[in-house]
């Protein structure tokens, strides 16, 4: 069985920050991160583009200085052959805070701020199912993800995190889609519990092994 190493980094670091001085200190902080994923020979660093505190407008001004600190990180991580995938996040209702990279039309911006092979995608299927649908995730970024975040939740605006069955996910068509895109990376389960991870894992395997001649 072949083992894959990657970096996951915090939430919390900001790199779409609109005061450059915090900007500049995470995006230090992934810069180590890469540093030390290159030592432990990972495969890719995965980032989230950030968010914005109060009021949703001025969201694309956000995109720009993440896209900023994207392209810096990119340059040190084409010196050491580690990829930069970029998280999907999710919506948000009725809060004071604003993920960026939470629809198509930003993460888009975000791919096309760099022609950098090494920009990839990490896919939260959790995240996608509260925005356009997994489905649609899968099918537009299919050359990019080298990645995946698995959970369930209800899809009505909370990032419940809930083991696969619990929410409202359709895991049986979702992974027709896994199959019809042809990807083959990891399937990471973000779910509390072990007895959940193993649950899930469980169930992705039976439904990906559906009409593929495994058993």
């Amino acid at each position: 069985m072949e083992i894959t190493l990657s970096y996951h980094t915090s939430y919390a670091i900001n790199l779409g920050d609109p005061f450059r001085e915090l900007r500049e200190a995470g995006t230090n902080l992934i810069e180590r991160c890469i540093d030390l994923s290159e030592k432990l020979e990972a495969n890719w660093v995965t980032v989230h583009p950030g968010y914005k505190v109060s009021w949703p407008d001025q969201k694309s001004n956000r995109i720009t200085y993440f896209n900023d600190s994207l392209n810096q990180l990119l340059r040190l991580a084409e010196n050491y052959g580690v990829s930069i995938a970029v998280e999907n996040l999710n919506r948000l209702l009725q809060s004071e805070i604003y993920y960026l990279g939470d629809c198509f039309s930003e993460l888009d911006e975000i791919f096309a701020s760099s022609k950098s092979k090494l920009l990839k995608m990490t896919l939260d299927f959790g995240h996608a199912h509260l925005n356009e649908g997994i489905d649609k995730y899968l099918i537009k970024y299919a050359s990019r993800i080298v990645c995946t975040h698995i959970h369930d939740n209800a899809g009505i605006g909370i990032d419940e995190h809930l083991p696969l069955g619990k929410g409202k996910i359709n895991w049986e068509e979702t992974c027709m889609v896994i199959k019809e895109v042809n990807y083959s990376g990891p399937l990471c389960l973000e779910v509390y519990s072990d007895e959940g991870k193993v649950a899930g894992m469980r169930l992705l395997r039976e439904y990906l092994a559906q009409n593929s001649g495994q058993t």
